[in-house]
């Protein structure tokens, strides 16, 4: 069982993400379990490493919607800062970017399999 204390960690409106998940608190934590081994995160860092603006922009806007979803408004904010770097050719955006997503990204699945 997901506390509130794990919501509050990750500064997480719990409320409404649970709102998003049909008030379930037990589909919110399966689907959450799942988080950490979602492949956009390394094909977003792949994509990174290999300059693939392309590749960058789509892995960024999934991960966006999937972390959006789970109230990660962190990386949900560090992923639309990555596409908007790509979509306005502001290609030196990226590291910085990619620095934030990265660090909540750590934070979160290291929370998420801590639980």
């Amino acid at each position: 069982m997901i506390s509130s204390e794990f919501f509050t960690s990750l500064h997480i409106d719990e409320a409404a993400v649970m709102s998003r998940f049909g008030g379930s608190c037990a589909i919110f934590e399966k689907y959450l379990k799942r988080f950490p081994n979602d492949p956009s995160w390394n094909s977003l860092e792949e994509a990174v490493q290999k300059d693939d603006f392309s590749c960058i922009e789509t892995t960024a806007h999934t991960l966006k919607g999937v972390s959006s979803n789970f109230g990660f408004n962190g990386l949900t904010q560090a992923c639309t800062d990555l596409v908007s770097a790509v979509r306005t050719n502001s290609y030196e955006r990226i590291p910085e970017a990619f620095s934030r997503a990265k660090a909540e990204y750590d934070t979160i699945t290291e929370t998420i399999i801590n639980l």
